[in-house]
């Protein structure tokens, strides 16, 4: 039967009896889970409408005038929220019913209508109900004191009311519960928008089309009912009406640099006519992805960041959230930095953590959210049924209220400092875990700038990430002692830093100082000078590999070119260098190294600057320039240690190249691919190419170790081009059989 027929042959039905309105319901042997729900259903039963009131505890809106007749006929509205709600306690009413009349229907005893009035004239504009339900009512857990009223209540009812329930019984379960069936089952691909409120409730996990974040519904709110013509979309006067979305408010658990705890977000879904794909709304029942072991791998992910919420290391591998840029690189994790000092960084990043409580008054509704006043609901009782869905996001937020002090409050609804939770050991649950943002913010150390980075593409900087290449210190070719030296000066000042710190509360500990004057002598500067390319910069790389500390490097170009510039910038990278326990490497310094003179005003402030911040660094810092003597005395007296990086010889030449190409093999071994190398041949190059630029007017064109490294990379992306016969399709793979040969080392020395 279709919605035209049930709703427009309402006065035909009103004639019926109980046994023939219930056949004029759909029968068994109809199917209609794929159908939408009728747009209405107008009830004349009495006996239907006492029994709505007083499992709903709701009244009825007295008419303006005492002398207009009241009509006992309701209408409710699609998608039947009062039904939905209320249907176990309409089932247990039923039950009661079913134990004190069953008996005489089933012996074909002549039932009287007792109560049962289907006759009246006019009817209500506006029926509430459910206002003012209690908490235990939505739990459905009633008292002694309402079992008493509901039984003073059944002893007024005749055997009419059974039928009439069980007629009730019959549509829920043929229509509106068939069809919620249908829309939760995994066959159930589109979805009309009629259809929405019953896709999404509140307390369900729901998922964005990104499969990026996870969420718990806490509030729906579809349009009203309102008429309008079907070209009302076209004109701006009725186009709001017509326009009104549904709304999903959402919760997920964000961090914002202090507390652990909900943050809401609303989604609005459109309105559209015909079926939409489900998967295509902004949002859709998580229920859907749970194959494959995807939220086990939320789950992972919410643990990962419950880790890194705590200042660490990282290392990115992805594009940026905010920029789509291409990351490689180390990045130092850190929410309260960034977010408690936002406004320095120009970033507005800082997510509304808050509590998420009860609300005991619906919103407050404009005009557009009225009832309609049209010809279809004119006189037909339309149920105002807003306030269930208030009811239904405050059983959620009670769900997850705890019974006893001694269980901790959800993250999903009470905001918890990450201290807070240290300090008794507590952490967050599956559920939570799988709700935690993506996104976390890093600063990007190589680029020296903040980033929201996407928590997938995080990797830890663990042991097995350093074991998976050479160790860069280990594999430099240094002058004797360089090594050593570098390594006992580092040790030393991590193991005096790490007393300092055992005895800070300590008010009777001497602390054994280098320097008369606290606070100065503590950092550790060391300058690295000499001809480029011969393992300087590598030095405070291997350094930081070696002591698993993050590698935080700027060039003088960053640092501005006024006094007052310099001055805030490096005071912004010192701290927080410091404050992440990183190796600072200060390339290309020679602005700041140069002897000054009494004319460069400018210069000599930057200098002065420098110095001053430099005499107060508590960290390690490593200097690099090319320049060699010809330094200002006022560093010299500032640096622990000043290391000479002389070029290459002949028999570091040769190492170097042996390093490189062994890394080639490296890489081929780990791709499970083979390469052949004429090892002896390009051995051979290597030596003379050196003697043949050893000469003094030739010794520019001899390679340093960097461009020893850019030629092997070279001549390593020719043999592989090579062996692919010359395609340059970059979809191609890549072949498992390369040779890396001499005439590659030899056009590239020629080029």
């Amino acid at each position: 039967m279709t919605l035209f027929d049930f709703f427009s042959n309402k006065r035909a039905r009103r004639s019926l009896s109980p046994k023939a309105a219930e056949r004029s319901l759909p029968s068994n042997d109809v199917d209609t889970r794929d159908t939408p729900l009728p747009e209405r259903i107008c009830i004349h039963s009495n006996d239907i409408v006492d029994t709505l009131l007083e499992i709903c505890e709701g009244s009825v809106l007295v008419p303006p005038s005492d002398a207009i007749p009241v009509r006992r006929n309701i209408t409710i509205l699609r998608p039947f929220k009062l039904l939905v709600y209320h249907e176990n306690r309409i089932r247990d009413f039923a039950e009661r019913l079913e134990d004190k009349f069953a008996h005489l229907l089933k012996a074909g005893s002549n039932v009287a209508h007792g109560t049962t009035d289907n006759s009246g004239e006019t009817a209500r504009d506006h029926i509430d109900i459910g206002a003012g339900t209690s908490k235990a009512e939505a739990k459905d857990d009633r008292s002694s004191e309402d079992n008493n009223s509901l039984e003073r209540f059944l002893e007024g009812r005749s055997p009419i009311a059974l039928l009439h329930i069980r007629c009730l019984l019959n549509f829920m379960d043929k229509e509106i519960n068939a069809r919620k069936k249908h829309l939760r089952s995994s066959s159930c691909e589109k979805i009309t928008f009629s259809d929405v409120w019953h896709l999404f409730q509140p307390g369900e996990e729901v998922i964005d089309q990104g499969h990026k974040q996870v969420y718990r519904v806490l509030h729906v709110q579809i349009p009203m009912h309102r008429a309008s013509s079907p070209l009302s979309r076209y004109f701006r006067s009725e186009r709001g009406n017509y326009e009104k979305p549904a709304t999903v408010e959402c919760i997920y658990i964000d961090f914002d640099g202090e507390r652990l705890g909900p943050v809401t977000k609303t989604f609005e879904i459109p309105r559209f006519d015909q079926e939409k794909p489900i998967r295509s709304l902004p949002i859709y029942p998580f229920a859907r992805d749970l194959e494959h072991g995807f939220r086990d791998s939320l789950v992972e992910r919410g643990k990962k960041l419950w880790e890194v919420i705590q200042v660490r290391p990282m290392h990115y591998r992805g594009r940026t959230i905010d920029t789509r840029e291409e990351i490689d690189s180390q990045v130092m994790v850190d929410f309260s930095e960034v977010l408690g000092h936002a406004e320095d960084y120009g970033k507005s990043w800082k997510p509304k953590v808050e509590f998420i409580t009860r609300s005991s008054e619906d919103p407050e509704t404009d005009a557009s959210e009225r009832l309609c006043a049209s010809d279809c609901c004119e006189a037909q009782g339309i149920i105002a049924d807003r306030s269930i869905d208030r009811k239904k996001t405050n059983n959620f937020i009670d769900s997850l209220i705890p019974t006893t002090l001694a269980e901790r409050p959800s993250l999903i609804i009470y905001p918890q400092t990450l201290q807070e939770m240290l300090d008794v050991k507590s952490t967050p649950t599956e559920d939570e875990l799988v709700l935690m943002s993506y996104r976390v913010f890093g600063f990007i150390l190589r680029s020296r700038k903040w980033a929201e980075l996407d928590l997938t593409h995080l990797e830890y900087d663990n042991e097995d990430n350093r074991n998976s290449v050479l160790n860069a210190f280990d594999s430099l070719i240094l002058p004797d002692g360089h090594k050593d030296m570098v390594q006992s000066l580092v040790t030393q000042h991590f193991r005096d830093k790490r007393v300092r710190e055992k005895h800070a509360d300590n008010k009777t500990y001497t602390d054994m100082r280098t320097d008369l004057i606290r606070g100065k002598g503590q950092g550790l500067v060391m300058l690295l000078h000499g001809a480029p390319g011969v393992g300087k910069t590598t030095t405070a790389e291997g350094i930081a590999e070696t002591f698993q500390k993050p590698l935080f490097q700027i060039t003088c170009g960053d640092l501005g070119t006024t006094a007052a510039e310099v001055q805030v910038e490096l005071e912004k990278n010192f701290t927080l260098a410091s404050r992440w326990d990183c190796i600072l490497l200060l390339d290309e310094a020679e602005v700041f190294l140069a002897s000054r003179e009494r004319k460069d005003l400018q210069r000599n402030a930057l200098v002065a600057v420098f110095l001053r911040v430099l005499e107060y660094y508590t960290g390690i810092l490593f200097l690099t320039t090319n320049r060699v003597g010809d330094f200002d005395e006022a560093f010299a007296s500032r640096i622990q240690m000043s290391l000479h990086y002389p070029k290459l010889n002949r028999d570091k030449t040769e190492r170097i190249f042996q390093i490189n190409i062994k890394l080639i093999e490296r890489k081929f071994r780990e791709q499970k691919r083979n390469i052949m190398l004429d090892w002896d041949a390009i051995r051979a190059f290597a030596l003379q190419h050196f003697d043949a630029n050893d000469s003094i007017d030739k010794q520019g064109l001899r390679w340093n170790g960097r461009q020893i490294r850019n030629a092997c990379q070279t001549a390593l992306a020719m043999a592989e081009f090579e062996a692919l016969e010359g395609d340059m399709s970059a979809e191609k793979e890549p072949s498992s059989h390369v040779h890396l040969k001499l005439k590659h080392f030899l056009t590239v020395e020629k080029a």
